[in-house]
């Protein structure tokens, strides 16, 4: 059904076959794709050795849809002598020119969810976990692009929305020290579990500033209200205490608009903090 492409839809819950180890036995989609999970398939840990070594393999432009509690899961091996205890990646994506976006959905992997060979990612949506690298021994390559090709722009991964643990999409070392996976205007909320877990959720950042209370900002933020209307404000509506450690950077020549002409609109209680490299930055007019 993959290889047709069109609007496929996993109604339940499947299991991978561990003895399909081969190139031949590679889920791949190699025309335009819809696919809507409403169900979990279930790759099993063994197949990480092998040369099928994801759950999927993506090769033309896609959208992967899922309802809460759906998404793919590959499997820790159960081998506990195994050099490496991960599975397989969610999925590796080498689509020239074409786009991947995930709305939604639960994806788990070994060292990487999803991998960009070539191609770009966007997430719109979704809960992201992995076991952590074989070498590494961290999650930093919870989303990741092949380097050289992330570097010449032909691999790129644009993230506006989702929680992904341990691994911060704003903040990062997959593609070396500081990368930023985090569209334009959208930020990133961190919150400790008790189990020592750091949960990194991106947000709007329009919308994290309207709700208000203690907001830290700790990597540089672009906001994308270009617009000129009420809408594209960005608005401080409930008491606040902004701590800015990084930087509030509003587009170019809002200083001409007649509308939308402030990086912030305040209309609550607010406490404005910054620290040495933190501000507002209301670019060039």
């Amino acid at each position: 059904a993959l290889g047709k492409g069109g609007n496929i839809t996993i109604a339940g819950d499947f299991t991978g076959d561990k003895t399909k180890t081969g190139v031949s036995d590679r889920l791949t989609i190699k025309t335009p794709t819809t696919l809507n999970f409403e169900g979990v398939y279930t790759v099993p840990g063994s197949l990480e050795a092998s040369l099928n070594w994801a759950a999927l393999y993506i090769t033309d432009e896609t959208t992967i849809n899922a309802i809460d509690g759906a998404g793919i899961i590959c499997e820790d091996k159960t081998d506990s002598s195994a050099a490496y205890i991960g599975g397989p990646y969610v999925a590796d994506i080498n689509a020239p020119g074409k786009t991947v976006t995930v709305n939604g959905g639960t994806y788990y992997g070994g060292g990487t969810t999803f991998q960009v060979t070539k191609g770009t990612l966007i997430v719109n949506g979704g809960f992201f976990q992995v076991t952590p690298d074989v070498d590494t021994h961290d999650c930093r390559y919870t989303l990741n692009c092949i380097d050289g090709n992330y570097k010449n722009g032909s691999a790129k991964i644009f993230v506006k929305g989702g929680t992904f643990v341990n691994f911060d999409p704003s903040n990062n070392t997959a593609e070396g020290a500081g990368t930023n996976f985090v569209a334009d205007g959208y930020s990133v909320v961190s919150e400790r579990k008790a189990n020592g877990d750091v949960w990194y959720t991106v947000v709007k950042f329009n919308n994290l500033i309207s709700e208000g209370g203690n907001i830290t900002v700790s990597e540089n933020v672009k906001t994308d209200n270009i617009g000129d209307t009420a809408a594209d404000r960005v608005i401080i509506s409930k008491p606040t205490t902004l701590n800015l450690d990084a930087k509030i950077i509003s587009p170019d020549n809002m200083g001409n608009n007649s509308t939308n002409f402030c990086a912030l609109i305040v209309d609550a209680d607010t406490t404005i903090k910054a620290s040495e490299n933190g501000g507002i930055d209301t670019g060039k007019n």
